[in-house]
């Protein structure tokens, strides 16, 4: 609709209304439409859109919103019914249609699905879209993303609070190894991660010792037909490095395993000592602070970087977040 359109509310013939975007209801809620009305009256009017001419060159109007209302009138006997007439175009008349319905059907998640894909496909942008629909941005902006790779099943467990869009976003499955890799980040994310970041942030903010952070990233040599060979740098593959002693893959260590242990040896010997890692001949380790978030990343050798995977493990604390407002329930 353009800026400036005028609305006003006037009576109408029952018989000049088309409904575009029509719905079944509930035949008992129906009911207590009509019975309403016939006691009350009609509390509010509702929305029309005027239409193409009728053959005898009268108005016509098209239903935006208030079917069941207009429907309980006809059941009533009534003739006219009070009516907003906005000046929308065909298009958004019938978009502020879908609009409607689908707000009042929250359970239906894959209508909100499909109305979010074809706002888009009619050129608008997720502002407009989120603007139009009472939706957050960044909540459409990961519902395009998603329906972008083709995960309309999994989008459906989003919209009924299964599964949270902002993390489901980062962990796609278009494709079988693509779901192993998700799967495998996923768990790192949440069962590690997230309790380790939180940790390094709480301590930060109200613990008296220093805290040193590390992302270990450094994919330990191991056979191809071995169980480690997909898992990468898992749980346990800084272990060997810590204690010197290269498992599960005997003589295959290079002189980058080595001398990476040789290092992560000497941290961990450091802070033993002194609650510090930090050494002679070792790259320096900076304390971690939220406002100064510092990681040493141990790959193919020592360096400084910034939180691993953060994107993920924001999305992840945004849920935990909003979980943690629900009210308790009894297990």
């Amino acid at each position: 609709m353009k800026a400036g359109d005028e609305s006003l509310v006037r009576m109408i013939p029952v018989d000049r209304i088309r409904v575009v975007n029509p719905r079944v209801r509930d035949k008992k809620k129906f009911e207590k439409i009509v019975e309403s009305i016939a006691l009350l009256g009609l509390k509010r009017p509702i929305t029309v859109t005027t239409g193409k001419p009728a053959d005898d060159g009268g108005e016509t109007f098209d239903l935006v919103c208030g079917q069941g209302r207009l429907e309980a009138f006809i059941a009533l006997g009534q003739k006219e019914i009070p009516a907003l007439v906005r000046g929308f175009s065909p298009t958004d008349g019938l978009l502020a249609s879908l609009i409607e319905n689908i707000a009042r059907r929250r359970g239906r998640a894959l209508d909100q699905i499909r109305m979010i894909q074809w706002m888009k496909d009619q050129g608008h942008s997720p502002a407009n879209i989120a603007a139009k629909t009472g939706l957050g941005v960044e909540y459409v902006k990961d519902i395009l993303n998603l329906l972008s790779r083709g995960e309309e099943r999994l989008l459906e467990a989003v919209l009924h609070g299964k599964i949270p869009a902002t993390a489901l976003a980062h962990y796609p499955s278009t494709s079988d190894e693509e779901a192993f890799q998700s799967r495998a980040a996923l768990e790192r994310d949440v069962r590690f991660g997230w309790d380790m970041w939180t940790w390094a942030r709480l301590q930060a903010r109200t613990g008296r010792s220093k805290v040193f952070y590390y992302y270990f990233a450094h994919v330990p040599p191991a056979p191809t037909d071995s169980p480690w060979a997909r898992w990468g740098a898992g749980h346990w593959a800084e272990l060997a490095y810590v204690f010197g002693h290269p498992n599960p893959a005997p003589g295959a260590w290079t002189r980058e395993d080595v001398a990476l242990s040789d290092a992560i040896i000497g941290y961990w010997t450091n802070f033993a000592k002194r609650g510090d890692p930090n050494g002679p001949g070792l790259a320096d380790w900076p304390t971690f602070a939220a406002e100064r978030p510092k990681v040493l990343h141990f790959d193919r050798k020592a360096s400084v970087g910034g939180v691993a995977n953060q994107d993920q493990l924001d999305a992840i604390d945004q849920y935990f977040t909003e979980a943690r407002k629900l009210p308790a329930t009894a297990p």
